[in-house]
């Protein structure tokens, strides 16, 4: 893998790069892909131009040795380069390279915890958390109205997308599951689908839609109030299929 990234006879902009990369220690395949678009990145960040190696100067070559012109003929390396010192475009692809992921991410009950880059410092937090929370998909899993979801994730509910997939029975569903998960929903420490996202037929995913729909229109009322709402759906879809609540 070592052989993607740029040689010591690269532009100056490699070095800088290249030594932000291995204070990072960052995976091997965002190192790859990080030489890959080492091009594009050229584009963006300003970078002083230095002598091709082969072709320095005549005149600065008299009365040097040959080790002394070898060294004149590599650029220049900055041993304090890091992360903050690249450009804030150039920061922003590194962002996306380490923290977005293709299929999604599965929140459990044990991945509460935000990637160790958003931990390093807060300037790198505050630049690279809307990168994560709203670029990357989550998905969660509900068995009979319960998420599956840690209880200390309060931070994947702010500005995050959901992709859903419930479990369970389609009859003695859990109507003391469905009113908790509400209830936390109402305190703002979990998140609920809104009928937007049914794209399916299932009526357990509706009626969770539409006991969401009911607590985010009453978020100003205390929860009392609330619950005493999402007690008459519930009676009312007991009322026409007795057998679907547990």
């Amino acid at each position: 893998m070592a052989d993607a990234l740029p040689t010591a006879h690269s532009h100056i902009l490699d070095s800088r790069i290249t030594s932000s990369w291995q204070r990072l220690d960052l995976p091997a395949f965002v190192l790859a892909q990080l030489a890959i678009h080492l091009p594009s990145l050229r584009s963006i960040t300003p970078a002083r131009k230095m002598p091709h190696p082969g072709r320095v100067v005549k005149d600065t070559l008299q009365g040097t040795s040959s080790k002394e012109q070898a060294k004149m003929s590599e650029p220049e390396m900055n041993p304090d380069a890091h992360l903050l010192g690249l450009s804030g475009e150039l920061r922003n692809v590194i962002y996306r390279l380490a923290l977005l992921e293709e299929n999604g991410i599965l929140v459990t009950q044990t991945n509460h915890t935000e990637p160790g880059l958003l931990q390093v410092c807060r300037q790198i937090r505050d630049e690279a958390k809307t990168i994560y929370r709203q670029e990357n998909g989550f998905r969660l899993h509900v068995i009979n109205y319960e998420p599956i979801v840690p209880k200390s994730a309060h931070w994947i509910w702010k500005k995050s997308r959901f992709a859903w997939r419930f479990f369970g029975r389609a009859t003695g569903i859990s109507r003391s599951n469905l009113k908790a998960w509400m209830k936390l929903f109402h305190a703002g420490r979990n998140v609920a689908l809104s009928e937007d996202d049914v794209n399916v037929e299932s009526r357990c995913v509706k009626i969770a839609a539409r006991a969401a729909r009911i607590v985010a229109r009453s978020r100003r009322l205390r929860w009392s109030k609330v619950e005493a709402l999402l007690d008459e759906f519930i009676e009312g879809i007991a009322a026409a299929d007795p057998a679907f609540w547990g």
